[in-house]
């Protein structure tokens, strides 16, 4: 207000105080000086004979931040606006920023002659949502640096949040897959199983109806991974010696061939098997 008297002599003034959950808001318009009245001390206009010491913004600036607050200042339509942000409670300073905007005689300056009715200076104070809330309404951006400590805290948090979720559900979808992939397998197996004391009792030349009691009523979808020869025009079935994925003979797979109803060939294939 010292600056709008000294600055703009005769001009209305709005103050407008809005609070927040941490900090307070505190904003000062002025319009432009009526006609015929000159810039008090420290205006420092040519023609004045004032010169004052230019540093009262800066100085205003200075204090706010060492109160750990925000600060800024510059034209505003046809008038000059002052505006702070000051926590409820002390905070550290935080790192010094360019100096507020100090504005030279002209439109809307400080000190600018202008024209326009004169009126009542007012006060407006803004309690909570019905005002808009901190940082809302006319002034909802913040100045350089306000962003307030515990805003810092939840973007921080948000920003943890996302990464671990980033990490998080493409490897926990990718051990799912796998934990399926092999109870597949598993399941797979077991209704492919031909246990080796089945295999060793089976003999070349017999009929495919004397052995298919031994034989499981599904094959394995995998095949071997390097092929034999077979009789020409043999029909073969594959099975697996072994539903479970730790034993020494897990990959192997049996190959059983018929021709004319007689089983003709029968092979072990040892070592990785190939789908």
């Amino acid at each position: 207000m010292t600056n709008s008297v000294k600055h703009a002599p005769g001009a209305t003034a709005d103050v407008v105080v809005r609070y927040g959950r941490s900090t307070v808001e505190v904003e000062v318009t002025n319009g432009p000086a009526l006609p015929g009245r000159g810039a008090a001390v420290g205006s420092g206009r040519a023609g004045s004979g004032l010169v004052g010491s230019g540093s009262g913004l800066i100085g205003l600036d200075e204090r706010v931040r060492q109160a750990g607050g925000t600060f800024a200042a510059g034209p505003e339509a046809t008038g000059f606006t002052v505006r702070a942000h000051l926590p409820y409670r002390p905070m550290p300073t935080p790192s010094p920023g360019p100096g507020p905007t100090a504005q030279g005689p002209g439109p809307g300056g400080v000190g600018a002659p202008g024209s326009g009715p004169e009126r009542d200076s007012r006060a407006v104070v803004g309690l909570g949502p019905a005002a808009g809330g901190l940082g809302r309404g006319r002034w909802g951006r913040r100045a350089a640096g306000g962003v307030l400590p515990d805003e810092r805290r939840r973007a921080s948090r948000g920003l943890g949040r996302t990464a671990l979720a980033a990490v998080s559900v493409p490897l926990v979808t990718a051990v799912l897959l796998f934990v399926g992939l092999r109870a597949w397998d598993v399941l797979t197996a077991r209704q492919s199983l031909l246990p080796p004391e089945d295999f060793a009792r089976l003999r070349i030349g017999q009929l495919r109806e004397d052995i298919a009691p031994l034989l499981p009523d599904r094959q394995t979808t995998v095949r071997p991974a390097r092929p034999g020869p077979f009789p020409s025009g043999a029909t073969c079935e594959h099975y697996v010696p072994t539903a479970d994925p730790f034993d020494d003979l897990s990959g192997d797979v049996y190959r059983l061939c018929f021709l004319d109803g007689r089983l003709a060939h029968a092979e072990l294939f040892t070592g990785k098997a190939a789908l």
